[in-house]
């Protein structure tokens, strides 16, 4: 929503709007990674006491601290963007035993149509149960109305059980479409959460690879602990050794992977070492290294280590021998004939150019489709963060923008919008809301408090026009109809 449109609520494009959404690739561009770089920065500086990031890259932040041991917050704005960071774990019996406090407690949006989810208890107790949330909600508000466009503003972020608690403030602000960017998430919210648009969500996994031990890779374990029936929501994108390129496992996946790193912190950390890279150190490195958007999310280059096929560049992870480690396999060529993936690129096979990336041609795509220099995905159409020119180049069918239109994610139930293709639900109500509605509508919420609302106050001022109208009418026809007394003949 980065223009009010001319008519918002054409009568056929209520009637007509469609619902339906295509699964799309995840297109971490230049603005994402950037996000993602100042996520990662102000989620670090989220553990500090006195919170300063002006040592990495000397940026430098006004920075509003909310504070409540053992939970901390922190907002701040930056390049048109409002951030906000929770804290992770900290050494306290409190903070560890909302990690592990069991069942689930109901968590609402704020302002806009009403969506509630289920949350983990113990990140619903770190979210609501400090001193200072009404305070940051407001703050937070005020810092969203300071943005040229609302829905292209908030930035929720945070690390380990920050991650989690930065899931809550989705819900609760859903109404903005927020970005929601963790680093070692563990699962919070259970699943058939409409408040949740998963597809500005992004949750980075960590591994640590070694040579010195039986098993060549490990994984951040946080992100597999058990979730008691909640899940994580968003792109599932998993860092390595690998400088260039990621591995993406999919959109609100719940894939596991095996062996956990549970005997270090390594793989868990904002900041580690050279040898053992933390999140920070990895986000940096893959902008640091980049020589265009968007980051190939394909999988890693050969020979990275690895358990699964999903995350290598060549879908193909194997062991040389069988007491070797298992790597990505690579493979030489001399012609595209030579390679399973039909492309050969100076002697060596590389996959064909994913959703996004640039191409000269269809047969650089992986689709076979080159559309304004870009490949599209594999249904013919442009992922977010990819370019456009109308809303049917979109697989979320909403393109967005006048100078550089780009696709963006549909938004979820209560966002502001101002027109049927800005929601998830295909609906945007008179009231400029997303919401699943049934009035002249495709929706299915028949009854539902909300949609009863709008049909009634627009009945009502429908009532109130016709009565003063018929009402003025009635005036005018009894006025109309007086006679003049004659008083020649009266007799005094």
């Amino acid at each position: 929503m980065r223009f009010l449109a001319v008519c918002p609520q054409m009568l056929m494009t209520l009637m007509f709007s469609s619902i339906e959404k295509v699964t799309s690739e995840v297109v971490l561009s230049e603005n994402v990674m950037h996000l993602s770089l100042e996520a990662a920065k102000l989620s670090n500086a989220a553990y500090a006491a006195k919170p300063s990031v002006t040592s990495f890259d000397g940026d430098a932040y006004d920075i509003k601290i909310f504070l409540d041991e053992p939970d901390q917050v922190l907002v701040t704005q930056k390049g048109g963007y409002c951030y906000v960071a929770f804290r992770g774990t900290t050494p306290s019996m409190d903070d560890w035993y909302q990690n592990i406090k069991l069942g689930t407690e109901e968590v609402c949006s704020v302002g806009g149509v009403k969506t509630c989810c289920n949350i983990r208890s113990g990140f619903h107790e770190a979210y609501f149960d400090t001193s200072y949330t009404t305070e940051l909600e407001e703050i937070v508000e005020y810092c969203v109305s300071q943005c040229s466009s609302i829905d292209e503003c908030l930035v929720l972020t945070g690390h380990s059980q920050g991650g989690a608690i930065a899931a809550v403030a989705g819900v609760r602000f859903a109404k903005y479409d927020p970005y929601v960017i963790t680093f070692g998430e563990p699962p919070s919210v259970e699943p058939e959460c409409e408040a949740v648009s998963s597809e500005r969500w992004y949750r980075f996994v960590n591994t640590k690879e070694t040579e010195y031990s039986d098993i060549g890779i490990s994984y951040d374990p946080v992100p597999f602990a058990p979730g008691f029936g909640t899940v994580v929501f968003g792109h599932f994108i998993i860092l390595g050794a690998d400088k260039k390129h990621v591995a993406y496992v999919g959109l609100n996946s719940t894939e596991s992977f095996s062996p956990l790193n549970i005997a270090g912190a390594e793989s868990h950390s904002m900041v580690g070492t050279e040898e053992y890279p933390g999140y920070l150190d990895r986000i940096q490195a893959l902008i640091s290294n980049a020589t265009s958007f968007p980051i190939p999310a394909q999988g890693f280059s050969a020979p990275h280590f690895c358990t699964k096929d999903v995350e290598c560049e060549l879908n193909k992870c194997d062991k040389e021998t069988a007491d070797s480690y298992s790597q990505c396999v690579g493979k030489s060529c001399t012609k595209n004939e030579d390679c399973d993936t039909d492309r050969c690129d100076s002697g060596v096979c590389l996959p064909k150019s994913g959703s996004c990336m640039h191409c000269d041609e269809d047969t650089d795509c992986a689709s076979n489709k080159c559309t304004l220099s870009k490949c599209t995905n594999m249904f013919g159409t442009m992922d977010d963060e990819c370019s456009c020119e109308w809303s049917s180049d979109c697989a979320s069918g909403r393109c967005e923008g006048l100078l550089e239109p780009i696709c963006e994610a549909q938004l979820p139930m209560g966002a502001a919008c101002n027109e049927n293709s800005d929601c998830l639900s295909g609906n945007c109500n008179w009231f400029f809301s997303c919401t699943k509605g049934w009035f002249l509508t495709k929706g299915k919420n028949l009854g539902k408090k909300t949609d009863f609302a709008m049909y009634g106050v627009m009945m009502g001022v429908i009532a109130l026009i016709f009565i003063a109208y018929y009402g003025v009418k009635a005036y005018k026809k009894r006025k109309s109809g007086y006679t003049a007394i004659d008083t020649t003949d009266i007799i005094v």
